[in-house]
């Protein structure tokens, strides 16, 4: 457009002095370092906040991926400081930005964790619980303990994995629950053991209860006797049960039934004070009836019928002086029985039944008639009138005699007739 020599002279000064401030050099390469390795830093610095503050990651693995951002940082920025102009600088800046926001790898969201959390604490608590139930060695009771505990375990961890605020945090609950709800599941002494201890047990208790037998003095040795032999058998079968016993509650169950099996053989009888009064009473009464006996023996004489009759009554005292010494049932029972033989011994029938002593009185009737008749028939100082009138006397009188013995009722009647005739029989002389 110039139209003149000073107007082209003016547009080439004009446009070398535009051109010549055109170039505006940036900033030094070592400050276009500086900035891009601080750069990369502050990127660095947030990247692993946000590393910090990611809850589906555990602290192991936030520590790996924050080693990781500042390796990756480290590395980018000891690459800058090699480079020689703005290009590259600014190339290895937003490739380091990109390389340490490449670090952070969220892990499985939180809820994910917490769910698959929960159903790994079920898994445990079902399978301690299963092996619980198939524990030999644990009764039912201690069972249902144990299981309860179990799933109060189970529920605590549960609650603590809802509550957790990070994957930490949930770890830690699967791994408290898990442990606790293991050690839930305690066994006792193995089955063969308890099988031992039991038949242990038993072997104590029959011991206690024979000896319990054997010291009780209100048993005779023959109730002793039956009652040792019921805890010898009661024993054995109690073992066999124990034997036979293929868990914890059978065991107890052989244990108990038969220990208290054991425990009933033994029955003490009455008291001793009881048992005195009881025997002495009896030896009342068969004194009673000895006695009674005698009394109604026609063949025994009032005489022989009194002392029979003491007899008795000495030797039931002896009896019950014996009894009411005795300490325990044998002594008793010893001088209960020596007592009844000894009151039993005292009565001793007549020697001649009555109908033998009435015929032997008759005799001597006539015995002593034929003597008084002969004594009147050698009487020289009788007419033979008057030994006619006292012989007949004699055989009247006799005949008398011999009637009222035939009318005795017992020994003392026949006794009492042979007296009265006689005594008539001599004075009809």
């Amino acid at each position: 457009n110039a139209q003149n020599a000073d107007a082209i002279n003016q547009a080439i000064s004009d446009g070398n002095t535009k051109m010549a401030k055109d170039h505006q050099a940036g900033d030094s390469i070592e400050s276009q370092k500086s900035s891009a390795k601080q750069a990369i830093q502050a990127e660095a610095n947030k990247v692993k906040a946000a590393i910090d503050a990611d809850s589906s990651l555990t602290g192991t693995e936030k520590e790996q991926q924050k080693n990781a951002v500042d390796s990756a940082a480290n590395a980018d920025q000891a690459n800058i400081d090699g480079l020689t102009n703005a290009d590259d600088i600014n190339a290895a800046k937003n490739h380091g930005i990109q390389d340490v926001d490449g670090k952070h790898v969220s892990g499985t969201p939180l809820d994910t964790q917490k769910s698959t959390a929960k159903s790994q604490i079920t898994n445990e608590a079902n399978k301690i619980k299963q092996a619980i139930e198939n524990d030999t060695t644990l009764t039912q009771a201690e069972k249902n303990a144990q299981t309860a505990k179990v799933n109060a375990d189970a529920d605590a961890a549960s609650k603590a994995i809802d509550n957790a605020s990070d994957a930490d945090s949930v770890n830690k609950a699967i791994s408290d629950g898990t442990s606790n709800i293991d050690n839930d599941h305690v066994s006792k002494a193995p089955v063969d053991s308890q099988r031992l201890d039991a038949l242990n047990q038993l072997d104590a208790q029959a011991a206690k209860v024979k000896q319990d037998i054997a010291n009780d003095s209100t048993l005779t040795q023959a109730q002793k006797d039956v009652q040792t032999a019921k805890v010898d058998a009661d024993a054995s079968a109690g073992k066999q049960a124990i034997q036979n016993a293929t868990d914890a509650d059978s065991i107890n169950k052989a244990l108990s039934d038969n220990s208290g099996k054991i425990a009933n053989d033994h029955q003490p009888g009455s008291s001793v004070d009881n048992q005195k009064d009881s025997n002495n009473t009896n030896l009342d009464a068969e004194a009673t009836k000895v006695k009674n006996q005698i009394d109604a023996d026609v063949s025994l004489t009032g005489k022989e019928k009194d002392q029979q009759k003491s007899n008795v009554e000495s030797v039931k005292a002896a009896a019950e002086d014996k009894i009411n010494a005795a300490t325990n049932a044998d002594g008793i029972k010893s001088a209960y029985d020596q007592g009844i033989k000894d009151i039993d011994a005292q009565y001793v029938p007549g020697k001649t039944s009555l109908p033998d002593q009435k015929a032997n009185a008759k005799a001597q009737l006539d015995a002593q008639a034929a003597k008084i008749k002969q004594d009147i028939a050698n009487d020289s100082t009788l007419t033979q009138i008057e030994k006619n009138e006292q012989s007949a006397m004699v055989d009247a009188d006799k005949d008398s005699a011999e009637s009222a013995i035939d009318n005795a009722l017992d020994a003392d009647a026949v006794n009492q007739a042979i007296s009265d005739g006689n005594q008539k029989i001599t004075s009809d002389h």
